[in-house]
């Protein structure tokens, strides 16, 4: 969400305190996008927000139907400076914290070697299940050093990932073998690339 009227200094304060005590923050839903995005007003502040960061259920048409409404979201980020607001659903605001308590937990770093399980497939990339809690999101563009047109041609779900595994036995040309790309704690999100033989 992007701060499009000159917010004051004291607003963003305010956004900044719900953050801290973690409490909800009203909006109200101005008009729906065609895709998927709600519009959003908090006094002058002006901003689109994914219907799916509600609740991962919500879809199209459930985002026509929110116009009008007030919402009750959670403040993620507030930075005056550069004008962002990032907000989410008091749903997914439970998940993220679950997410963020794994990622400090385990202390993930970019570079390291990680095993799990393909739990879901997009035609963008695969989730991996890091451990309870968490998955980690692996972008097409992050699968081969080749185009990879089809997510399917190289994982399917339930495939296991191991630490010490380069190959799957199902397609020669698909690396089990992951590893830690970007750790967002912002966003409570972990990207991950495969590795190749030629990269070891």
């Amino acid at each position: 969400m992007e701060d499009t009227s000159g917010a004051s200094p004291q607003v963003w304060e305010a956004l900044r305190q719900l953050q801290r005590q973690s409490l909800p923050l009203s909006v109200s839903v101005t008009s729906a996008t065609p895709d998927e995005y709600l519009c959003i007003a908090i006094g002058k502040l002006r901003g689109i927000i994914l219907i799916s960061e509600l609740r991962r259920d919500l879809r199209r048409k459930d985002a026509r139907q929110a116009v009008g409404q007030k919402l009750e979201l959670k403040v993620l980020q507030a930075v005056e400076e550069e004008g962002r607001l990032l907000l989410c659903g008091l749903a997914s605001h439970a998940l993220i914290q679950a997410r963020l308590q794994a990622i400090e937990t385990i202390n993930f770093v970019p570079g390291d070697f990680v095993s799990g399980t393909v739990v879901s497939m997009t035609k963008y990339g695969v989730f991996i299940n890091l451990c309870p809690g968490l998955d980690g999101f692996m972008h097409v563009s992050n699968m081969s050093t080749k185009l990879v047109k089809f997510v399917a041609d190289l994982y399917t779900v339930g495939q296991q990932i191991e630490t010490s595994v380069l190959t799957s036995s199902r397609a020669p040309s698909a690396p089990l073998q992951v590893l830690i790309l970007e750790v967002d704690s912002d966003r409570a999100q972990v990207n991950l690339r495969a590795r190749y033989d030629a990269q070891a």
